[in-house]
């Protein structure tokens, strides 16, 4: 009930002109093959105890070139779990099943950052997707969250005059506070790559919706 609460109207990616200067205190992990097989199933270490992010080496920052989407996630969204449920959306649209909903084939591999306070240090963030015509990657994405903060609070309270609710009591700090959509590189894009980003980008906006309604970007397949 929270969660259709705090998702009232759903998810619609929007363009945008340009991100907000980054924070330094969130840096990226490089990149390692497959993904973490656990599930999280309580609030992550990440936004439990707002750790520190260590620094690391990779270049995914340094090749942002166009912010094509971005979306606002609610405080309460375990961002492990939401980047991770949605890397497998798309392996699953893309490297298993050639694309086909997009009319190209793409593929995708998970990005992590690197948490002083996890176990194991990495923290799943999000991941890269490569659009692929006649053999050649035409186009690289990163889908995962920026490096802004949010705060969660304790519980909602209503504001004395208005009636409004209202956010009350202790918060934490929440790394990550939008999921986002970016161009990487500065190689022009074909027409057909265009199509084909637009069509995953409205198949991405739909697996949020699903998370956010039932827990699960599978809704459809129970």
């Amino acid at each position: 009930a929270q969660r259709r609460a705090a998702a009232a109207g759903h998810v619609r990616l929007a363009s945008v002109p340009r991100l907000a200067p980054a924070q330094p205190n969130l840096t990226s992990a490089p990149r390692r093959a497959g993904i973490a097989s656990r599930r999280c199933t309580s609030a992550s270490a990440s936004a439990r105890h707002a750790p520190v992010m260590a620094a690391a080496l990779d270049n995914v920052d340094e090749l942002k070139e166009k912010l094509i989407s971005k979306v606002e996630i609610p405080s309460f969204i375990m961002r492990d779990d939401f980047a991770d449920q949605l890397y497998r959306w798309s392996i699953n649209t893309g490297n298993e099943n050639g694309g086909k909903g997009v009319g190209m084939p793409f593929r995708s591999e998970p990005h992590f950052v690197t948490s002083e306070e996890e176990e194991g240090g990495d923290v799943m963030w999000g991941f890269t997707t490569e659009f692929i015509n006649s053999g050649e990657t035409t186009c690289t994405l990163y889908c995962g969250f920026d490096r802004e903060d949010s705060k969660k609070y304790k519980w909602v309270g209503r504001h004395n005059q208005t009636g409004m609710p209202i956010q009350e009591g202790d918060h934490t700090v929440v790394h990550g506070k939008h999921f986002e959509i970016w161009k990487l590189g500065k190689a022009p894009v074909d027409d057909d790559t265009k199509a084909a980003i637009k069509l995953f980008c409205l198949g991405l906006a739909d697996a949020i919706n699903r998370y956010y309604s039932f827990g699960s970007t599978w809704s459809e397949d129970i």
